[in-house]
């Protein structure tokens, strides 16, 4: 295959006892190979820097970004193996940590585990309030939302979306989260807080694509 033949180009290229060098060509090789929606061959580059360059600076990124592809590939319960193994390491960076633990609980959602994913992406949300990525913090609330409005567990859904919305208003998360929470409303034939939602949404974020909607 294509990646095949990339990954022996860049085998053969790279024969300096500098492992570090090969160990960096296959991760950006990999990288590159993901952002294009390759999952497969992605997947193949961050392996090999796992089985041959164990000892490299970035083989704990190496791992997390395998266990992606894995989660892209719909192997959930590799990714979440993966990602606990690469979780368990003490000195593992915070991001790559923060990564690994939202993709467990990404996985359990995939595999229609609700309970378990609920209560991850809560447990995520909780311990990074304060000092975590904002972003990932937003879309863990968010996608607890989603969880709950699934078991149509509609008020703890739109606490978790209220939360997002308080907390992370300039998450790109925020408008959705609201649109939910006054769609719920709507449904349930609350008129009175659903006009509320939406007038929001028109009011704080006038230029998001929901506010068209």
């Amino acid at each position: 295959s294509d990646a095949s033949a990339m990954l022996e180009i860049l085998e053969r290229k790279f024969q300096s006892p500098k492992s570090k060098i090969r160990a960096r060509a296959y991760y950006y090789l990999g990288l590159a190979y993901f952002k294009m929606g390759m999952h497969g061959p992605a997947s193949q580059a961050f392996k090999t820097i796992v089985d041959r360059y164990y000892d490299s600076d970035i083989v704990a990124e190496a791992r997390a970004n395998l266990a992606w592809c894995y989660y892209e590939l719909e192997n959930y319960k590799g990714a979440r193996t993966m990602a606990k193994d690469v979780i368990s390491d003490p000195k593992i960076p915070k991001n790559v940590k923060m990564a690994c633990e939202i993709l467990v609980a990404h996985s359990f959602f995939s595999e229609k585990a609700y309970d378990k994913a609920s209560a991850a992406y809560g447990e995520f949300a909780y311990n990074y309030a304060k000092t975590g990525d904002k972003d990932l913090v937003a879309e863990a609330l968010f996608q607890q939302g989603k969880v709950y409005e699934i078991q149509e567990y509609y008020n703890d859904g739109i606490k978790s979306w209220q939360a997002l919305v308080s907390n992370y208003p300039k998450s790109k998360r925020a408008p959705e989260a609201m649109f939910k929470i006054a769609d719920i409303f709507f449904k349930a034939q609350q008129y009175d807080k659903a006009l509320q939602g939406f007038k929001e949404i028109l009011d704080r974020w006038p230029k998001e694509p929901v506010a068209e909607d």
